[in-house]
């Protein structure tokens, strides 16, 4: 086999497997909400619910009568 055939058939099966791929996969919640009406954002954003999460001695930057707070969990393993 040459060369320019083994690549032109790893490019082929490449495509073919990222059609294949996008076909078969199930619509992620990205995409739903990217089509999404304006009405339906607004009444997803209108559910969420307030979550009181004690934060306790953990480090902090901004003020605490802030709007949104963002937590971040992390695992270092």
């Amino acid at each position: 086999m040459k060369k320019e055939q083994a690549v032109l058939g790893f490019i082929a099966v490449a495509v073919i497997g990222f059609a294949a791929g996008r076909l078969t996969a199930p619509t992620g919640a990205g995409e739903e909400v990217a089509g999404a009406t304006t009405e339906s954002a607004k009444g997803a954003v209108a559910s969420a619910t307030d979550v009181a999460l004690p934060v306790g001695t953990s480090p902090w930057k901004g003020g605490k009568d802030a709007k949104v707070t963002i937590i971040e969990f992390s695992d270092f393993q």
